[in-house]
């Protein structure tokens, strides 16, 4: 849905790099839901009871990891994605860097490690931060009241919401600090943190996340300092319903060409991609990533179709995954917390943190070697027709699977995936989705900005 905001056309900048950019629309909302039930930061003697059993000889010691099922074995939560037992192989020296690419994350946070980002949202009346463009990455809350809506100072299409603290969700689902006596574990045990604001209030601008995504390459973006920390892994839990554009498609190739590993959100529109396309999603060299529940199925929220490469936990109502957050419903306040999430916003950051993984082990991966690895280690879904037919993907997201292929370690178990283009009698869905998001060679595509509605893949 577009959202007219035409009282922010007066404010609206000057296109960077663009020639028929619309500033009466905005875009960006979110698609995965934050759930009022959350818990200020917690010592080691006065966790909470764990909520899932698992069946690790051990967990993290950080006091809320018992209730991280999302990162559990699979042979207790079969719509887990088995982190934790990936975690004990730490074979690299250096930290892997994944852009998340955002609304921007709470940067005083006991449980995250970020590097200088940078915020590219284009006006104060989205960033609510009183500025446009500049070095601070932080959120300073998305919440929009009846008042705002009354004084015209957002989309007429905008509803009331509280703060959604999205990308600091996100960034605790890839990289919140692990074995630190404190909060939850991330899903990656070595990743540095690159915050890239991009939406705000009501959405975002896609010019300003072609610039995020340019940015967090290393690629050079005009009126911008040049990013000295290019990501190996950048994050987009954020779309807008549509084709992928010519200028999307071009800045993602130039990203892929200078070494980042795309990962998108498949959107929370239970819809056909093949039908109705979302970008970045169905956009070309991105792994497009949907969710499963616990129990191992395609959520029903989930989009699908034979744009999918995987899914990994984007959990449920009543199920959904505890990350970091913010306690406050509109500015932030000073302490932290941790709070329940679900959508595919979720889903993706898994797969990022899977990525930074087996990078984390082996720096020298290209991106068709990681997502081979990820293809080859995930595990068949046969649970649907959906998924029968190719619409989950190559299947769930299983860490320790490919860890344990990348370091030869052999597979016992009976569900392991046969090679690249191997038939498989007993999976033939495994045959049918040559198209689910393999690293191709970018193409050439004419630089044109357009503004669409964006929509943040994690439900308000």
């Amino acid at each position: 849905m577009l959202h007219a905001v035409n009282s922010l056309a007066a404010a609206a900048p000057t296109p960077t790099s663009a020639d028929s950019t619309d500033y009466t629309t905005l875009p960006v909302q979110r698609m995965g839901t934050r759930l009022h039930q959350r818990t200020s930061a917690p010592s080691q003697k006065t966790a909470t009871k764990a909520r899932y059993v698992t069946s690790l000889a051990t967990l993290p010691n950080d006091p809320l990891a018992a209730q991280q099922w999302n990162f559990m074995s699979a042979t207790t939560y079969t719509g887990a994605a088995d982190n934790f037992n990936a975690h004990i192989h730490n074979g690299s020296s250096s930290e892997v860097i994944v852009a998340v690419v955002d609304s921007g994350v709470i940067l005083t946070h006991e449980d995250l490690r970020t590097l200088p980002g940078y915020d590219f949202v284009s006006t104060a009346e989205i960033g609510n931060d009183g500025d446009g463009r500049d070095a601070d990455p932080s959120d300073p809350g998305d919440w929009v009241t009846q008042d705002d809506q009354q004084s015209g100072t957002v989309s007429a299409g905008c509803e009331t919401s509280d703060s959604s603290w999205h990308g600091t969700a996100i960034a605790g689902i890839i990289g919140a600090a692990s074995f630190n006596d404190t909060g939850i574990a991330g899903g990656a045990p070595r990743v540095s943190l690159l915050p890239v604001r991009i939406t705000g209030r009501c959405g975002g601008f896609i010019h300003d996340m072609i610039d995020g995504i340019r940015w967090s390459a290393g690629l050079p973006v005009a009126g911008v300092p040049v990013n000295p920390y290019p990501a190996r892994v950048i994050n987009l839990s954020v779309g807008f319903a549509g084709d992928c554009s010519k200028a999307l498609q071009s800045a993602i190739n130039d990203a892929t060409e200078a070494g980042s590993l795309i990962v998108a959100a498949a959107t929370n529109s239970a819809v056909d991609l093949d039908t109705t396309p979302y970008s970045p999603a169905t956009c070309e060299n991105v792994l497009s990533i949907a969710a499963n529940t616990r129990e191992g199925t395609l959520a029903d929220y989930s989009a699908y179709g034979s744009e999918v490469f995987l899914t990994a936990p984007g959990g449920t109502r009543s199920d959904a995954i505890i990350t970091t957050e913010n306690g406050s419903n509109s500015a932030p306040a000073p302490e932290s917390s941790y709070g329940y999430h679900y959508g595919t916003s979720l889903a993706a950051a898994h797969v990022s943190a899977g990525a930074a993984t087996l990078l984390s082990i082996d720096s020298g991966l290209s991106n068709t070697e990681l997502s081979n690895l990820l293809q080859n280690s995930s595990v068949v879904m046969s649970e649907s027709s959906i998924c029968r037919a190719g619409g989950c993907g190559f299947g769930r997201l299983n860490v320790n699977r490919a860890v344990r292929i990348l370091t030869d370690e052999q597979l016992t178990d009976d569900s392991a995936r046969p090679p690249v283009g191997a038939a498989s009698a007993s999976s033939p869905e495994t045959e049918s989705n040559s198209g689910s998001g393999l690293i191709q060679l970018p193409d050439l595509f004419f630089y044109l900005i357009t503004l669409i509605s964006l929509r943040k893949f994690c439900n308000n």
